[in-house]
């Protein structure tokens, strides 16, 4: 005898529940599974209550930052011409920054190295902070340690020909 195979359908399987936010929300709305019976009819298939999925918090991390764009091109800063002079006060050296004219100050004439005798009150001396007694040490960086009066002299008008 032959055995005759008869081709029974497959139960449809159905698309997962979808995931609940909240385990008062997990049971709702999820569809039931049909058994197909030989006979033709259908009967629920009985399936056991799910435990309510447990609450799961999740740490988000920052989206990187998008690539940055090529930046415009910034306009140069132009820097205001200015002259350096460093001074020697009770042993420290003091460097006060000039960004004009006049410096609104006298330096004793013949002295080595120059001494400051006045300042003018409200003047740029005053502002940057020079004091009376004060020695120029340089002059824009350049030492005028071991020139003459008037060579230190010629070096601070040489320096000031930039300032407005």
């Amino acid at each position: 005898s032959r055995r005759q195979t008869i081709a029974r359908p497959r139960p449809r399987r159905l698309a997962p529940p979808p995931v609940a936010m909240f385990c008062c929300c997990a049971e709702a709305d999820v569809p039931k599974a049909q058994e197909v019976v030989p006979s033709g009819r259908s009967e629920p298939k009985s399936e056991p209550k799910a435990a309510p999925a447990p609450v799961v918090q999740v740490e988000e991390k920052a989206a990187p930052p998008p690539p940055k764009a090529a930046e415009p091109e910034k306009p140069a800063v132009v820097s205001k011409p200015s002259v350096r002079i460093t001074f020697v006060h009770n042993g420290k050296d003091v460097e006060c920054e000039f960004t004009k004219k006049p410096l609104a100050m006298k330096v004793g004439t013949g002295t080595v190295p120059p001494k400051v005798t006045s300042v003018d009150a409200g003047g740029a001396a005053e502002a940057a902070g020079v004091k009376v007694g004060m020695h120029v040490k340089a002059i824009s960086g350049a030492s005028v340690e071991g020139k003459s009066f008037d060579e230190a002299m010629g070096m601070l008008k040489k320096s000031m020909e930039a300032l407005p």
